[in-house]
């Protein structure tokens, strides 16, 4: 999750907090050129009342602002923790050292200043769905629910329902978490994160049917957006909806060319792709040129080959261009062992699975292949010991499926 980012309206909530309390002695000139991004201008004005009033919480606060866009890191910590020494009970301290820390890349800290400030009569309604949301980005999902739940007892808000079924994902507390998503979306249904989270909690928990539906609905409301149609896909997918599915995931790739997801989604279901494989290994080899440095378009394009007739001189370069560059993808080795076994090669296909199986030691295809070229190396004990393997794989409940938020 990326870190919170304050926007344009929450700088000028702190700004209004700060200039309430301030008297035109030089820091109201310093507040306003800090706004207006004039650097140079705060900090002469700033530092000048730091000289005459040292403990003065608020020109610490904006000195450390000043500090922060200069790329002086330690004097902007060392203006923060005065800052926070010297105003301790104010609010518009606490919202500062919020934005503050949350620029900085220390979310657990802002999290905690943006939960006192939420706790303030100044606060705005969404400060405890920013505090929330830091406690995420900190990874303190239980901190980041309590903040959520409290906060609805007071006041029932579509962002804080939101933030509570992420933190409930988080704590793998699903039911809970779906509530909660789907209360956010009926409350903003024109709300384009409250309706991809939502399809993401219900692809976790394979509620496909249901996923679609909403995404069907979020296709329409949102035409331009790229990930919704991703997801869509993926709803399809997992009700081997497949021609759906690739129309959606190559309207995806028509949208954002560059993302990776449609074309690992496409790779996944070549055997389904009928009279759109022409197109699909068009759009990978497009994919491949563009981004010579990515494994995945040598590892796809190799996979469209093999359905297309592709010629083992062709295929094996490109597997093992994947591997050189990835040698942490299982399916490459999968699909090298695949190869290297119709070529006959039976011990280097043998070990091509082992490295897959190593890998991906939960995928049971790699067992039933390894035990398949076992009993043409004459190993029957290894063949043996893979075939229970396979069988024990199968009784495995698997994972859900969902696409990443772009």
């Amino acid at each position: 999750m990326r870190l919170v980012s304050y926007n344009l309206s929450v700088l000028l909530i702190l700004f209004a907090l700060l200039l309430q309390s301030v008297a035109p002695n030089g820091l109201r000139e310093g507040l306003l050129a800090l706004n207006r991004g004039d650097l140079a201008a705060a900090r002469g004005s700033l530092e000048d009342v730091s000289r005459r009033e040292p403990e003065n919480a608020l020109v610490w606060a904006a000195l450390a602002q000043v500090y922060f866009k200069s790329s002086e890191k330690e004097a902007a910590l060392e203006a923060a923790r005065k800052a926070e020494r010297f105003g301790p009970d104010n609010a518009a301290i606490q919202h500062a050292l919020a934005m503050f820390y949350s620029g900085e890349g220390e979310p657990g800290k802002a999290a905690h200043f943006e939960r006192r400030f939420a706790a303030s009569p100044a606060a705005d309604d969404q400060a405890a769905v920013r505090a929330a949301r830091l406690f995420l980005s900190a990874g303190d999902a239980q901190a980041a629910l309590d903040t959520a739940l409290a906060a609805l007892a007071q006041k029932d808000r579509a962002g804080l329902h939101h933030v509570a079924g992420l933190a409930y994902a988080a704590l793998k507390q699903p039911e809970k978490s779906v509530d909660h998503l789907r209360t956010a979306v009926r409350m903003e249904p024109r709300n384009e994160d409250f309706t991809f989270d939502l399809a993401q909690g219900l692809l976790r928990d394979e509620q496909f049917a249901e996923a679609s539906t909403a995404l069907e609905h979020a296709v329409q409301s949102f035409p331009e957006s790229a990930q919704i149609r991703l997801t869509l896909g993926v709803a399809y997918y997992g009700l081997r909806r497949f021609p759906e599915a690739v129309r959606l995931f190559l309207e995806t790739i028509a949208m954002a060319p560059d993302v990776e997801q449609p074309y690992i989604f496409l790779g996944r279901m070549l055997d389904q792709a009928g009279d759109s494989l022409p197109t699909i290994q068009a759009r990978l080899e497009a994919f491949r040129s563009r981004h010579p440095d990515n494994y995945w378009g040598s590892f796809l394009v190799a996979k469209a080959l093999t359905f297309s007739g592709g010629t083992a001189a062709q295929i094996e370069p490109l597997l093992r261009e994947t591997i050189a560059k990835n040698g942490d993808l299982w399916e490459a080795h999968a699909e090298l062992g695949d190869l290297l076994n119709r070529k006959r090669d039976y011990a280097g296909a043998a070990l091509e699975y082992e490295r897959s199986a190593k890998l991906n030691p939960n995928e049971s295809s790699i067992p039933f292949r390894l035990a398949r070229v076992y009993d043409r190396l004459h190993e029957p004990e290894k063949a043996a010991a893979q075939r229970d393997r396979h069988q024990s794989l199968l009784s495995q409940p698997k994972a859900g499926m969902g696409a990443q938020k772009q």
